[in-house]
């Protein structure tokens, strides 16, 4: 099986002034909103059923979840709270050791170096210099946009080398066909 690197965003946060809720519906701003915990919910049969057989050459069935560890720059435990549900399915611990603060070309590597399927649930200004230094290529996105909560990042290798793509989730209403295009490159100038 050719090793397969998921990235995703971490799933809808409340709007400013709207109430996030957590996984028990009391009101928590450092977790998902509504809309985040569908699609958190939504996710689970994505990765765990639909992996292998609609998105087979491009997703795998994960065998390692790792989510952004909290901080106390970024103390939101939505990372964690989006991948809970599916790690829940798949009876998966979620695997917060790595946060913003460490160096991406030294978590990059562990991905790397990982034998078996693994998600990865980021912040989403930090996942195209994540891709990036996994691919140890430039050829990925420079910007997550700000509003794009329905994208998988797919990175797999095979005997040719480390291939990208961008899979719309279409998980809920209103996620978008598009990918994210050539003007959210990031220069290399």
């Amino acid at each position: 099986m050719p090793h397969c690197i998921m990235l995703i965003r971490h799933a809808e946060k409340p709007r400013p002034g709207h109430d996030g809720v957590d996984d028990a519906g009391k009101p928590d701003d450092l977790s998902l909103s509504v809309a985040g915990w569908r699609r958190a919910g939504a996710m689970a049969p994505y990765f765990a059923s639909l992996a292998g057989s609609v998105h087979a050459r491009s997703l795998c069935r994960p065998e390692h979840i790792f989510a952004a560890r909290a901080t106390s720059m970024h103390p939101s435990t939505r990372p964690r709270d989006t991948v809970r549900p599916l790690a829940d399915v798949l009876d998966l611990p979620v695997d917060e050791r790595w946060s913003h603060e460490d160096p991406a070309d030294r978590f990059a590597e562990t991905l790397r170096n990982f034998e078996v399927p693994v998600l990865v649930c980021w912040r989403h200004d930090e996942l195209p210099g994540l891709a990036r230094a996994i691919l140890r290529d430039s050829g990925v996105p420079g910007t997550w946009p700000d509003d794009r909560f329905d994208l998988t990042w797919s990175i797999r290798r095979n005997d040719e080398g480390w291939t990208f793509l961008q899979l719309p989730q279409l998980l809920l209403a209103g996620d978008r066909v598009e990918v994210i295009g050539n003007d959210q490159r990031q220069s290399t100038d």
